[in-house]
């Protein structure tokens, strides 16, 4: 009894994980995926070449707060 009810377990375990899995194709990411990783490109933090005038402000500014700021200095990290 132990090993059916584990195997149907498994069952539904690997028909979640993987049914409907291309639900996104043609497209690599989600919408939301693709905002954030331009803003992440836009914390352009160039430590040597920004020695005179640098303001750490404006590099750390990615001028997108629609998910906060965590997010995006954990991916820029």
């Amino acid at each position: 009894m132990k090993k059916a009810l584990f195997l149907v377990l498994i069952f539904i375990l690997f028909y979640t994980r993987f049914v409907n899995s291309g639900w996104g194709l043609p497209y690599p990411m989600h919408p939301d995926e693709r905002n954030m990783a331009v803003a992440v490109q836009n914390l352009n933090c160039n430590f040597k070449f920004q020695i005179s005038n640098f303001k750490l402000s404006e590099c750390l500014n990615p001028h997108f707060f629609a998910y906060g700021q965590f997010p995006l200095y954990i991916a820029y990290g």
